[in-house]
């Protein structure tokens, strides 16, 4: 009774942690999915998380190797964070009636053209890639929340079972927070921006723990020429390493980086209840992604700038609906330009 009671608190820290931990990855992957065609991102996602439960087994399989090579997680973790870096730049800079959706990494057009991937396939596997990423801390915490649990199963560790149940279901939970952010980018395109905000300071936060991770002494030992280079920053960087790299800083950026991802639903509706009167309802409208009939409306310019920033965001055909529709019902002492 005691072992199972141990069993059950086990696996729900894990898969707390696991969900608490996952929110920045489920976001970048989010991104990546936008980049497949809309029929195909639920694919992207399935066998994305599929393959990401695949490669977080075998990892756990091998933690101790990684435990003792601090190295590999650190190398891991800095091509992670270059990697993130100009995602989030693409997203930041990208024009509003911009067709990039379909664009790809260099080294993802690499993997298609060297192996002959299709576009599908290179999705799924920067998916997985990401997901390893972000996932050598979280496995880390896994072991450490199911050590203590001892017997075996089927000649397996019950704290290894314990362990990949965690994942397992960790990666199901986080598998439904990726669907509903993609859901979320649809209905409001102004997230793009605030997603490569965040992705960008994800990818600065993976550069400052790949920087704690290879300046561990473990680490340097095992970096020849380099590590002694590194040996010499290390009295600078590793007393902020117990700060840094614990929960409740991890905890924190999730919070911060949530709270900037959101803003943009935020303003909007704040928007909303600035205009008040018979265009609130066509504005809302618009924001929801219709193209409302007008009929004897009129618009003053602060409602007429509010639809022109709405539509701006979208393709040529919102554009045009603001130059035909929109722009001659603006009050003739206010014109504002299309």
């Amino acid at each position: 009774m005691e072992v199972l009671l141990q069993i059950i608190t086990a696996l729900a820290t894990v898969v707390f942690l696991e969900g608490l931990l996952s929110v920045d990855n489920a976001l970048v992957i989010s991104m990546i999915a936008q980049k497949a065609r809309p029929a195909d991102r639920n694919k992207v996602v399935n066998f994305g998380m599929i393959g990401a439960i695949g490669l977080r087994v075998i990892m756990l399989l091998f933690v101790s190797v990684i435990m003792n090579n601090p190295h590999i997680g650190g190398i891991a973790v800095l091509l992670g964070g270059v990697y993130l870096i100009p995602v989030g730049y693409k997203l930041i800079t990208k024009q509003p009636d911009s067709t990039e959706e379909g664009e790809i990494p260099g080294w993802v057009a690499w993997l298609i053209r060297v192996l002959r991937l299709t576009v599908l396939t290179a999705t799924i596997t920067e998916v997985m890639f990401t997901d390893l990423v972000f996932s050598i801390d979280n496995l880390f915490a896994a072991v450490a929340m199911t050590q203590s649990i001892k017997g075996t199963l089927l000649g397996m560790p019950l704290s290894m079972i314990c362990c990949i149940l965690g994942v397992v279901l960790g990666i199901l939970t986080m598998s439904r927070i990726i669907k509903y952010v993609m859901q979320l980018i649809q209905r409001y395109p102004a997230l793009n921006q605030s997603a490569g905000v965040v992705i960008v300071l994800l990818g600065l936060k993976l550069l400052v723990s790949a920087a704690l991770k290879l300046t561990d002494p473990e680490a340097i030992a095992h970096l020849g020429a380099l590590g002694t280079w590194l040996a010499t920053l290390a009295p600078r960087v590793q007393p902020y390493a117990p700060y840094l790299e614990s929960h409740a800083t991890d905890f924190i950026f999730s919070g911060v980086t949530l709270i900037i991802f959101l803003w943009p639903i935020v303003y909007q509706r704040y928007q909303r209840h600035t205009v008040d009167g018979e265009n609130a309802a066509i504005i809302q409208q618009l924001r929801d992604g219709h193209l409302p009939a007008l009929t004897g409306q009129s618009f003053s310019r602060k409602e007429a700038e509010q639809i022109l920033d709405i539509l701006s965001k979208r393709g040529p055909v919102e554009q045009q609906y603001y130059k035909n529709v929109v722009a001659p019902r603006v009050k003739a002492e206010r014109t504002v330009k299309a």
